[in-house]
């Protein structure tokens, strides 16, 4: 059905609402730097330059009038693709951030495919474990993603979706569009890794 509306509510009172202005981000900026290491993520001025991109989706996590987190997703022909995903500290153990991605899911026609960091420690292995209950399974552990800035680290990631079919052909298909619009045309044999298509 794909999410052409502003917001979207979810279980819990959770509310994702679909933020139009890059002033809507700047308070959450924090959060996006506090969650991921600089080799994950954009600076500012970066950031500023793909807000207002056709393909890019950022959403306010929200419950009782009160932003809680945010979910910034790429839309392709191929796929959605969640690229930031974060819940303040103060929040988490609430829930908040599985209403919201059970009611990304629910609403959203497309696979949903994410990064995550492979499962080395209780943090990554807990950060696996929520995707895996709400339905994402394992569909690349052959994966690097690209450096948001030139001359920076490439970081291995494994991918998970909630389509296990996500897989060869059309796992690549997907990650040429990642490419090309979220990684500034890097390439995607590099992305890809040891991975062949099958």
């Amino acid at each position: 059905m794909g999410m052409g509306s502003s917001f979207l509510q979810g279980e819990g009172g959770v509310l994702l609402r679909r933020m139009s202005r890059i002033e809507d981000f700047e308070p959450l900026f924090a959060l996006y730097e506090l969650a991921f290491p600089p080799a994950e993520r954009r600076g500012w001025s970066a950031f500023q330059e793909i807000f207002y991109r056709e393909n890019a989706e950022f959403w306010r996590l929200e419950q009782e009038g009160m932003v809680h987190g945010f979910l910034n997703t790429w839309r392709f022909t191929e796929c959605l693709y969640g690229e930031h995903f974060a819940v303040w500290p103060a929040s988490r153990g609430r829930r908040i951030g599985e209403y919201a991605l059970r009611c990304l899911l629910r609403a959203e026609a497309l696979p949903f495919l994410v990064e995550v960091e492979p499962p080395t420690d209780s943090i990554t292995q807990r950060r696996k474990a929520f995707y895996e209950r709400s339905g994402l399974q394992v569909v690349s552990t052959a994966y690097w993603q690209p450096a948001y800035e030139p001359g920076g680290e490439r970081v291995q990631l494994y991918l998970m979706s909630n389509d296990g079919g996500l897989r060869g052909v059309r796992l690549q298909r997907a990650l040429h569009s990642v490419a090309k619009e979220v990684y500034r045309n890097a390439n995607l044999k590099e992305m890809l890794g040891e991975y062949r298509v099958q």
